[in-house]
């Protein structure tokens, strides 16, 4: 494996690996990227090399504003859109803005990886609820909130489930 692979990851004649997100270096556009690359560098404003914009970059959030304008039928605002780095990053920032040691937290079951990870790592209790065919058990969950104690917080992928790939409907 080369120097900038974040896991050991087998090769497809040995797994197919759904859980860890790093696709082959084969569906990795590099020239797509160099002539991305090409076409910034050469602007020659130097502040796109600054950190940016703290919820991200207006015309990417404005972007998905109108996106979901769209799809939810009533207008938002991206002024009220915060991107992240990405999952990760996102729930961490979450985890450490709402939660604090011993917070329960429910989730699915089975979740992303790393988001049990970023619970432990906040001493947070997580706790997860089953999933069935249409994504998380909810009648468990309404069980689960009936007899508490009721969670801070509930993590749950509803599209595209990680690792399942399950929607809840």
């Amino acid at each position: 494996m080369g120097e900038y692979g974040q896991y050991d990851i087998p090769t497809r004649d040995e797994c197919v690996n759904f859980k860890i997100g790093q696709p082959a270096p084969s569906m990795l556009p590099l020239e797509k990227v160099r002539k991305a690359a090409a076409i910034k560098f050469a602007e020659e404003d130097p502040l796109f090399l600054q950190y940016g914009h703290i919820y991200g970059f207006p015309k990417f959030r404005e972007s998905v504003a109108k996106f979901l304008t769209k799809r939810y039928g009533h207008e938002v605002d991206p002024e009220k859109l915060l991107a992240t780095n990405g999952n990760t990053g996102g729930l961490a920032m979450i985890c450490s803005l709402f939660c604090k040691a011993g917070d329960i937290v429910y989730c699915g079951e089975p979740t992303y990886f790393l988001a049990k990870r970023i619970f432990e790592d906040f001493n947070i209790d997580y706790r997860q609820i089953p999933m069935d065919k249409d994504g998380l058990d909810v009648d468990l969950l309404e069980k689960q909130l009936e007899q508490g104690p009721v969670p801070v917080m509930m993590y749950v992928v509803t599209t595209a489930h990680n690792p399942t790939g399950r929607t809840l409907t």
